[in-house]
């Protein structure tokens, strides 16, 4: 083999290497910054129902003040759909997904958005 041969074959060893090391540091750095600031959900009793907030590192990243993907404003009617609502939100963010929550959803979750008379 000569010289040369060996040279490109060092360096293509180097540039294959120095890859591998900046996905590995860019991957172990995104895992830091999400342990270190977890999205805590945060339940509230209001008038006629729940609503939810979701925070990192003490900012608020989203307060839903009532059901989503629904035309009317109206509150959660109990605190576990809020919840769930919440949890899904929070999945969302966690991996990158848009956190919208469809009818469809709301749907497949059983999340009673017509508390007319619950309270």
């Amino acid at each position: 083999m000569n010289v040369l041969k060996k040279w490109r074959i060092i360096l293509l060893i180097i540039v294959v290497s120095l890859l591998i090391y900046a996905v590995n540091v860019k991957v172990f750095t995104h895992k830091k910054i999400n342990n270190s600031n977890p999205i805590t959900i945060t339940i509230n009793k209001v008038k006629g129902g729940y609503n939810y907030v979701l925070s990192s590192n003490n900012k608020i990243l989203i307060k839903q003040k009532y059901i989503p993907a629904i035309s009317e404003k109206r509150v959660f009617c109990n605190a576990e759909d809020a919840k769930i609502i919440a949890n899904l939100v929070k999945r969302k963010i966690t991996t990158k997904k848009n956190p919208t929550v469809s009818l469809e959803e709301l749907k497949n979750l059983n999340i009673n958005f017509n508390c007319v008379g619950l309270h």
